[in-house]
């Protein structure tokens, strides 16, 4: 799809959101202070502040057809997945847009449980109801902020996206909820709360998954630089393919990613093959959890589109040490983890 607009959908000002035209966003300009930089906007339909490019803008201030509006919400989604990832203003430019473009809807079973994750952070406290305005363009929507970002977080295009989701979690009762003339009253239950608990695990686990090539040559790279760091940060690493269970492997690998605190993804591959999809997919997974991901890949390695963007630590073969001291310099780096700064071991 280009990114030059046919049809005109709205035109932006200051106080608009430049993904979703139709919403309010303000301008934070405490955050980004740098001459010549990009404004940061706040947007609770962006899933919060973000910065963007001109022809970024143009596309997304004009296109409105449908097709355009679920390219917006997966758009969203890498914002809020950034976020997460401890980047609190992402830029979207048009590779982003590209990106958002090619990738694949979330299921809805996660978009459910993404909105619930919301709405409990949202509002942790038991019995109380959370108000949402399902139609966004009366004057006191603005007021109740969680309407628009529980459209974000569930990848919602429509308020009426966000209802049947909610009937969804209704039928598992992890929520409550009363329809109004205005808006409608949510309120998480126990079995919601619980439910969020058992599946935030990870958070106060030890455990680092490690997403790899299991060949021999990489043995070398793994007990020398990966374990080592890993260790050296404080975690303990886990490699499936170490372990004996009893479950589907596909089942305790994911199993295994809900429980550890953040995922290390070595790409890596045999240069006369392909490259190593399980890597890929489990790095997606985790990545949509929200799980701290670190990428590192040997220096000849052909990456794929989907993770050129992110930062890679490319290693040497023959400078496994650097590999080490940089990967836990890495681990200590990431804010989700919350540790306080950590000296490496000395080379």
């Amino acid at each position: 799809m280009s990114l030059r607009g046919i049809e005109v959908y709205q035109p932006v000002s200051n106080n608009q959101c430049r993904i979703w035209p139709e919403c309010a966003a303000k301008k934070v300009s405490d955050i980004w202070n740098n001459p010549g930089a990009f404004e940061v906007l706040d947007s609770p339909r962006a899933g919060g502040s973000y910065r963007i490019s001109d022809l970024a803008t143009e596309w997304c201030t004009t296109h409105g057809d449908e097709e355009s509006q679920r390219i917006k919400a997966r758009l969203t989604t890498q914002l809020l997945n950034a976020k997460i990832q401890g980047n609190p203003a992402p830029m979207v430019t048009h590779d982003t847009i590209q990106l958002a473009t090619i990738s694949a809807p979330l299921p809805a079973n996660e978009r459910a449980e993404r909105l619930l994750r919301h709405l409990v952070e949202s509002n942790p406290d038991v019995a109380f109801s959370t108000p949402l305005v399902g139609d966004l363009h009366r004057p006191y929507a603005e007021r109740l902020p969680l309407s628009y970002s529980a459209m974000a977080w569930s990848e919602s295009t429509t308020w009426h996206e966000v209802e049947y989701l909610l009937d969804y979690l209704r039928g598992q009762r992890f929520v409550t909820f009363n329809k109004h003339d205005v808006g409608i009253d949510v309120t998480v239950s126990v079995q919601g709360h619980t439910h969020i608990a058992k599946q935030s695990a990870g958070a106060n686990s030890s455990q680092a998954f490690v997403a790899m090539w299991f060949d021999d040559t990489m043995d070398a790279v793994y007990h020398h630089a990966i374990a080592p760091a890993i260790q050296a940060a404080g975690y303990e690493p886990y490699r499936i393919d170490r372990d004996n269970f009893l479950n589907k492997i596909d089942d305790e690998i994911i199993a295994q990613i809900r429980r550890s605190k953040f995922i290390l993804a070595d790409f890596t591959h045999n240069p006369e093959g392909s490259v190593r999809g399980s890597v890929y997919y489990e790095a997606g997974f985790a990545y949509g959890l929200g799980t701290p991901c670190v990428f590192t890949a040997r220096d000849d390695a052909d990456l794929h589109f989907d993770t050129r963007q992110f930062p890679h630590i490319l290693w040497k073969p023959n400078d496994l040490n650097a590999l080490k001291h940089e990967l836990t310099y890495r681990i200590l780096a990431l804010p989700e983890l919350g540790h306080g700064p950590k000296a490496p071991p000395n080379p």
